[in-house]
């Protein structure tokens, strides 16, 4: 077994962020769902979606239900969502 040490004076990189973008309302706006289908949440996520869709009337309603309530929603389905909605909206565990 071999122990690494790393010297504590060395420079940390700091990652840039981009700026937070803020919507000034939901309505007409490419919503995201992405809902991990837990049995427990089922009523209330079908009530969730209803009342988006009649509230924000949005112009496109993307989702992604996961195939598995244990495994992470796949990288490409959570990829197209981000790319063609204006926000998201993320289950618990989704």
């Amino acid at each position: 077994m071999t122990i690494k040490l790393l010297s504590p004076t060395s420079h940390v990189h700091k990652a840039r962020q981009a700026r937070e973008k803020s919507l000034q309302s939901l309505d007409g706006r490419k919503i995201g769902l992405i809902f991990n289908q837990h049995g427990t949440t089922l009523a209330f996520w079908k009530a969730l979606e209803e009342t988006i869709e009649k509230q924000f009337q949005p112009s496109a309603l993307s989702r992604v239900y996961k195939p598995s309530v244990w495994a992470p929603a796949p990288a490409p389905d959570v990829e197209r969502i981000a790319a063609e909605t204006d926000l998201a909206i993320v289950g618990v565990g989704a």
